[in-house]
């Protein structure tokens, strides 16, 4: 798989689970629900979906990195390096106040070069402009890089969305 994708940010309408769900087609997926663009420098800017904004139920109120300081500290694939909360809602059945929160794994292995501060500081953003000035971090891929499993185009992660059985948060 090449990293030619189209350089316009087209947008496609999925339904899903009862939502209606945009994929932009200038950008790769993950099956974990984050998107990854590729930067004109090769990094890889990351930021979670429409998809996964949807199912926070209230805006994003607390965007947390794992370590500190995050920027240039190195992750590995499959790593958990930031979790996006949402605001705190009660449950009717419990009668208990809950949040849900989304885990942000890496799709590969790196160096984070940049946190978006504007989303830590207004994490509405996560939902807001998911797409744009709500993406979460840059990595620089190690330099063995290359594309695997991990990163689908835009059309495989709508045949995803279209067999998605659950949400892809935690209720905390």
């Amino acid at each position: 798989m090449g990293l030619e994708l189209k350089n316009t940010a087209l947008q496609q309408r999925v339904n899903c689970m009862g939502k209606q769900i945009c994929v932009n087609t200038d950008r790769f997926y993950t099956r974990n629900h984050l998107w990854v663009k590729v930067t004109p420098e090769g990094n890889l800017k990351i930021g979670i979906t429409d998809y996964a904004q949807q199912f926070l139920k209230k805006k994003a109120a607390l965007v947390e990195f794992m370590k500190n300081p995050t920027v240039r500290d190195s992750i590995e694939e499959d790593e958990v390096f930031c979790t996006v909360y949402g605001e705190m809602y009660p449950d009717p059945e419990t009668l208990k106040a809950e949040c849900m929160a989304f885990d942000v794994i890496s799709p590969i292995a790196g160096r984070i070069l940049e946190v978006n501060e504007s989303v830590l500081d207004k994490p509405h953003l996560a939902n807001t402009c998911c797409y744009d000035e709500g993406w979460i971090a840059i990595i620089k891929p190690t330099e063995d890089w290359t594309i695997s499993d991990t990163l689908v185009r835009p059309e495989r992660y709508v045949k995803l969305l279209t067999k998605a059985g659950k949400s892809p948060l935690r209720v905390l």
